[in-house]
């Protein structure tokens, strides 16, 4: 098989020297139609190399010469144009290539430890934010898991007693056990009807810390400040250049009144943004006072209602 297949590509090889026409070996290439001919084909065609006139309906037809050249001549000639055109255009044309590559790849780089160092720091500051977070959340589930415990203990005994009088008031009765445990049963029952259930959860959820969204409103009242900041400057730089043109004015008078005006415009600006910043503000809606730092997390002197989550 494998000398077959060796055989095969001899012949291909051989086949690829010979011409397709007439079976002889290549010796020259056509430089009109590009293709490489043997003598048979400068002779019988289709590539003669002499002027061949024809007479057609009294008219007389020329066939024109093919430029033919011999294969080193071919050869010389397109491995010049292309070995030109390579070095003078292709190898500035690579290191044009190769430098852009170089850039490109180190701006990815660049990208990749950017994000690396954003990824940390964000991991570092969130990482504490949800630390706060599972710590407070930790503290309130140990407190309502030490109240399941307190209520689970009270259910069993309540049980524990319903099953000890079935057990002895249970066919076939017998008298004597029943008798002797009877009073303490009793006195059992009455202390476990008399005693009360705590039906006020004293903790809640909606005081966990939500410093997301104190951040983001800070974020907002960031932007909002650098707004009021803005107006004030562009409030002064008008008081400074009117005051710069203050003797082009009539009298003093003038630009008083002209100025005064200007001022009242600007309050009745500044007043409006204030307004859209006292938006921002968070406000409690028991006690009506501005949520900040110091009692963001703080009890409300006025809400002493047990919270329900059904109303929310």
């Amino acid at each position: 098989m494998i000398k077959y297949i060796l055989n095969l590509k001899n012949k291909i090889k051989k086949r690829l020297r010979l011409c397709l026409r007439h079976n002889l070996p290549l010796k020259y290439y056509c430089e009109t139609y590009e293709e490489l001919i043997c003598d048979q084909c400068t002779i019988q065609g289709p590539h003669n190399t002499q002027v061949i006139k024809q007479k057609i309906n009294n008219k007389i037809y020329i066939q024109q010469l093919h430029r033919i050249s011999t294969l080193q001549d071919a050869f010389n000639r397109r491995a010049s144009k292309i070995s030109y055109a390579i070095e003078n255009n292709l190898v500035e044309k690579s290191k044009l290539l190769k430098a852009q590559l170089h850039r490109v790849e180190y701006r990815m780089e660049e990208i990749q430890y950017i994000t690396s160092i954003i990824e940390r720091d964000s991991r570092v500051e969130f990482g504490g934010i949800l630390e706060r977070l599972n710590n407070a959340e930790g503290t309130k589930l140990s407190l309502l898991l030490y109240d399941i415990e307190q209520l689970q203990r009270f259910l069993n005994k309540i049980n524990e007693l319903g099953q000890s009088f079935y057990d002895l008031t249970k066919e076939p009765v017998n008298y004597i056990p029943f008798l002797r445990q009877a009073r303490k049963i009793w006195e059992d029952c009455n202390q476990y009807i008399q005693k009360p259930i705590q039906t006020q959860i004293n903790v809640y959820p909606y005081d966990l810390p939500k410093e997301f969204q104190e951040i983001k409103a800070q974020l907002k009242q960031i932007d909002a400040n650098d707004a009021l900041i803005n107006l004030k400057d562009e409030i002064i730089w008008k008081l400074i250049q009117e005051g710069n043109e203050k003797e082009s004015f009539k009298s003093v008078q003038e630009f008083e009144e002209q100025m005064n005006n200007e001022i009242q415009e600007w309050a009745k600006l500044a007043e409006v943004q204030t307004e859209k910043l006292q938006k921002f503000q968070l406000v409690c809606s028991f006690c009506n006072k501005n949520l900040e730092e110091k009692n963001v997390n703080k009890s409300c002197s006025e809400n002493k209602n047990p919270y329900n989550p059904s109303c929310n």
